[in-house]
């Protein structure tokens, strides 16, 4: 378990305005298309920046944390000082993530 989404901290350290509703309805958004995208089985990656990678590829969805102090994933690369953990979960029909 993890926290929950503070919108308000996040608005007011990642923009230069927006209010705790904008960020909400962004954030909602984006999760909506990405879960969208992997529903209907397209290809998506998508960095994190620092956090790690989100990967969906035939409705087979993946983050790799980017473990390391470098800020980059790596994803076993040779020579690469952080290293990454995946989590995969299949994405059904309507962009839920089923119980592997």
């Amino acid at each position: 378990p993890g926290d929950e989404m503070n919108y308000y901290q996040l608005a007011i350290a990642h923009s230069d305005g927006l209010s705790k509703d904008q960020c909400f309805v962004a954030v909602r958004g984006l999760l909506s298309s990405l879960a969208h995208a992997a529903s209907e089985g397209r290809e998506v990656c998508v960095s994190f920046g620092l956090a790690g990678t989100f990967v969906a590829v035939e409705r087979l969805v993946t983050f790799s944390f980017d473990c390391g102090a470098s800020g980059v994933v790596t994803r076993g690369s040779k020579g690469g000082r952080g290293r990454s953990r995946s989590l995969s979960r299949p994405v059904c029909d309507y962009g839920a993530v089923e119980d592997a």
